[in-house]
C-alpha cells in the first residue's frame, strides 16, 4: 500500500500498481534486507522534513543511505548534486536497483564506505543511521567539514541521546534550528556557522 509522506511525496513498492494521488512524486522501493522503507518513524520524518530542507541545486549528502529513499527523495524534490554512501554492499547494491526503478541513477553517486572520496563542499547532510551517540557525533563531526556557511545536517537520535549529541555538535560550531519528536527518536537539523 503506497505511503504519503508531507504534502509532496508517495513511497511504493516496486510491486505495487496502486493508483497514486496527482501531483504526488512517486519513490519506488524494493527494500530487500535494507534499512529505509518509509513506513518506520525515522524515515518517515526524514522524507518529510527533506520538502522543507532541499533547494533546488543543493549538493545533498546521505551518509548510510540503505535502501536510497532519502537520496531518491532528494533528486525527486530538486536536489542539484546527491552523494549517497554505505558500508554495507548489499544496501549498495539495493540503493543501485532502487536508483534505476525511479531513473534517478545518473543523478546519484554511489559510493561503498562513509564520505565519497573527492567531495570537498555540500549543503545539506542526511544521517538516519540509528545508532550510539558516539558514532552519530562523530559522523557530524567529519560531515561538518564538507558543509558550506549556512549548510545543514539532519540527523535522526534516539531520546535518550539528545542532549549528549546537541552538545558536542553545538561545541564544532554547529547551531540547532530544528527538532521533531517520532516514535522511538528525534530528528535534529544543525546549521554551521561562522
Amino acid at each position: 500500500m503506497p505511503l504519503e509522506t508531507g504534502t509532496k511525496l508517495v513511497v511504493q513498492g516496486v510491486w505495487d500498481s496502486t493508483p497514486i494521488s496527482p501531483g504526488r512524486l512517486i519513490i519506488k522501493i524494493n527494500p530487500s534486507f535494507v534499512y529505509g522503507t518509509g513506513y518506520n518513524p525515522s524515515t518517515r520524518v526524514f522524507l518529510e522534513e527533506l520538502e522543507l530542507l532541499v533547494l533546488p541545486n543543493m549538493i545533498v549528502l546521505d551518509i548510510g543511505t540503505g535502501t536510497g529513499i532519502l537520496a531518491i527523495a532528494a533528486v525527486k524534490l530538486g536536489a542539484g548534486v546527491v552523494h549517497a554512501t554505505d558500508r554495507s554492499k548489499l544496501a549498495i547494491d539495493t540503493a543501485k536497483a532502487n536508483f534505476s526503478s525511479n531513473g534517478v541513477t545518473n543523478e546519484i553517486n554511489l559510493v561503498l564506505g562513509t564520505f565519497p572520496p573527492g567531495v570537498s563542499r555540500v549543503d545539506l547532510v542526511l544521517c538516519n543511521i540509528g545508532g550510539r551517540a558516539d558514532t552519530v557525533i562523530d559522523l557530524i563531526t567529519k560531515a561538518a567539514s564538507l558543509l558550506t556557511l549556512g549548510g545543514l545536517v539532519a540527523v535522526g537520535v534516539e531520546p535518550e541521546d539528545r542532549a549528549l549529541v546537541e552538545a558536542e555538535v553545538i561545541m564544532k560550531k554547529l547551531s540547532l534550528v530544528n527538532s521533531t519528536a517520532f516514535t522511538g527518536g528525534v530528528f535534529l537539523v544543525f546549521r554551521k556557522g561562522s
